[in-house]
C-alpha cells in the first residue's frame, strides 16, 4: 500500500513541479550530464579507518584486523554539495529516480576499483544495505536497493538483496555519536542465505559512511558465508 501511495504522490509532484537539475535548474533531468560531470571522483583511495595511503581503498595492515571487510571504496567526497543534494533528496524527499545519477557516481568509484583488480564479473556480488520492513513500507522503496539495481546497468554484477535482512527497527544512525552507532546497529542484520556468497567478492551498496559501523554490522553477518573477500561500496564518506 505504502509503495503504491509513493507513486502516486511522485506522479502528482512530477505534474506540478516539473524535473530540474538540483545544480543549474535544466529541466529534464534531476542532475544534467554537465553538473554529473563537475561531481569529482575519488581517484585516490585511503585506508578507511586512518586514513593512510591505500591504493585501492583497503584497510591497512593495523586496522585489518579490526573488521571483516577488506576495505571501503568511496566514490566521491561528501564535501561536494551538489552530491549531498542528490542524496539528501532520494532518502528523504524520496525522489527516486536520483538513484540514476548517483548510481553513475557509483559506478565511477567502482571503475578506479576496477582498474587495479581483474575479476570476473561471475565472481562478484552486490548486497544492498537492508532496511527494516517497516521503513521500507513507509518510504516506498530502499534506496540502497536502488542504487545496487541501477549500478548493476551499468557493471554486469549479481545483485542479491534477499540474503541480509534487517530484523531490528534501529533510531536513524544520522543523529547519533560514533559509540551510540555502533550499538544502535548491534544485531540489526541476519544472513538468510549462505551457498550464494560462499567464495565470492561481496560488495556491500551503501549511499553514505561515516563511521562504517552499518557497513562492518554487515559484513560480520556476511563472513559467515566464508566469502573470498568483502568490500564497502559508498557514494561518499560523511562526517
Amino acid at each position: 500500500m505504502w509503495e503504491g501511495i509513493s507513486k502516486i504522490w511522485q506522479f502528482i509532484l512530477d505534474i506540478i513541479f516539473p524535473i530540474k537539475c538540483i545544480g543549474c535548474l535544466w529541466e529534464g533531468e534531476w542532475v544534467c550530464s554537465s553538473c554529473l560531470s563537475e561531481i569529482e571522483i575519488n581517484k585516490k583511495l585511503a585506508c578507511p579507518r586512518c586514513g593512510c595511503i591505500s591504493d585501492d581503498g583497503s584497510f591497512c595492515d593495523q586496522c585489518r584486523v579490526t573488521s571483516k571487510m577488506t576495505g571501503i571504496v568511496a566514490a566521491a567526497s561528501y564535501e561536494d554539495k551538489l552530491l549531498r543534494q542528490a542524496v539528501h533528496a532520494l532518502k528523504y524527499k524520496f525522489v527516486r529516480d536520483m538513484s540514476r545519477p548517483l548510481a553513475t557516481i557509483l559506478h565511477a568509484g567502482l571503475k578506479v576499483w576496477l582498474s587495479r583488480h581483474q575479476v570476473d564479473w561471475q565472481d562478484v556480488i552486490f548486497v544492498p544495505v537492508p532496511l527494516y520492513r517497516q521503513r521500507q513500507r513507509q518510504r516506498g522503496f530502499n534506496q540502497t536497493a536502488l542504487l545496487a539495481q541501477e549500478l548493476n546497468k551499468r557493471a554486469k554484477f549479481t545483485v542479491r538483496d534477499d540474503v541480509l535482512v534487517r530484523i531490528k527497527s534501529t533510531p536513524a544512525q544520522a543523529k547519533l555519536d560514533p559509540i551510540k552507532r555502533r550499538k544502535n546497529i548491534k544485531g540489526a542484520f541476519q544472513l538468510e542465505k549462505t551457498a550464494i556468497l560462499r567464495g565470492k567478492t561481496i560488495f556491500i551498496i551503501d549511499d553514505i559512511c561515516t563511521t562504517s559501523a552499518t557497513l562492518e554490522e554487515c559484513a560480520k553477518e556476511i563472513d559467515k558465508a566464508k566469502p573470498r573477500k568483502i568490500w564497502g561500496l559508498v557514494l561518499a564518506r560523511g562526517k
